[in-house]
């Protein structure tokens, strides 16, 4: 009856999921985050639920083609060390599979291989890092591509599982830091996966404090019911000491501040708030402003009234997706 869900509206059941963005835009950081997250049993990621009984018995795995043929290829440790994930036991096993991934002569992942590795993890969720190295091969060549995509359905099926697949768009490409961007090449990438999600770093909002921002956009959810779509998600990626600790629920840096000024100043107008953030950034711009606010709005922190002639007036909104 209906979709099953490892994170609810996020990683589809039996299904493909798409994490794609620029290069360095947080893809495999945020996918690492919530592998080990489901790990240590959280039962819910970035506000997402978790489906706990799914993944009872079962497993996640990482699959890191893109540590294939590096001289000096990232630990374990160094991949996820810089995590600030709380020290807790393991509830559900959790795989980082970097050495060893089986390959075709051509360099492409071997699905056979792969999926007769996998059997003895017994997957909910697999992780594929990324879809550039396990094909091996031209994005935009239909034969290629869709015999990648029918090894990673594959996947899905033969273990009843969700497949995030991580993809790269080129800086070369126009929209690649767009709202609109889709996955680079080949439209049977569009075609074969049923949750896409955009990551985008929220360049701008990088204040010298230690955070950086990140957008998940979701950009296709057609198994989705329409009453639980979401839009945007705001992720704040915090470093303390070396470590980085994600979370959607607090923000820091000038997103937070603008925050916190709304809180007492209902109806501020942007040039209020450029005044106000001039106190900690003697030198911030009218731009990046309202590049911040844009950031907050698709995220649903707050809301604005009025029109671009006579001017918009800010406000907090009730609740993180209230309105949407």
């Amino acid at each position: 009856g209906g979709t099953q869900w490892i994170i609810e509206g996020v990683v589809p059941v039996g299904h493909l999921t798409w994490l794609y963005g620029r290069g360095e835009s947080g893809k495999s950081l945020l996918a690492l985050h919530c592998c080990i997250s489901i790990a240590q049993g959280a039962t819910e990621w970035l506000g997402f639920p978790v489906n706990r009984e799914l993944l009872e018995g079962r497993s996640v795995v990482y699959l890191d083609f893109e540590q294939l043929g590096e001289d000096e290829p990232l630990t374990v440790a160094q991949r996820v060390g810089k995590l600030a994930l709380p020290a807790a036991e393991t509830v559900t096993p959790f795989y980082y599979i970097s050495d060893g991934l089986p390959v075709t002569k051509s360099g492409a992942a071997d699905f056979d291989k792969l999926g007769a590795m996998l059997y003895e993890f017994e997957p909910a969720l697999v992780v594929v890092d990324s879809f550039q190295y396990a094909h091996n091969g031209d994005a935009n060549d239909t034969e290629t591509v869709t015999a990648t995509m029918k090894g990673l359905r594959d996947l899905c099926k033969a273990y009843n599982c969700g497949v995030v697949v991580i993809d790269h768009i080129p800086k070369s490409d126009a929209r690649a830091n767009s709202e609109t961007a889709l996955p680079y090449g080949s439209v049977y990438k569009t075609n074969g996966s049923r949750s896409q999600i955009l990551i985008r770093a929220v360049e701008d909002e990088e204040t010298g404090d230690g955070e950086t921002y990140y957008e998940l956009k979701l950009t296709k959810a057609s198994l989705l019911e329409p009453s639980k779509r979401w839009e945007t998600r705001l992720v704040c990626a915090k470093e303390t000491d070396g470590r980085l600790e994600l979370t959607h629920e607090v923000l820091f840096g000038r997103l937070g501040r603008i925050v916190e000024y709304l809180r007492t100043h209902e109806g501020a107008t942007a040039k209020q708030i450029l005044e106000y953030l001039k106190g900690d950034e003697p030198n911030l711009d009218n731009v990046t402003v309202h590049r911040s606010l844009h950031a907050l709005l698709r995220d649903g922190r707050i809301r604005r009234e009025g029109n671009r002639k006579a001017g918009y007036k800010y406000h907090l909104r009730g609740g993180l997706n209230d309105g949407f």
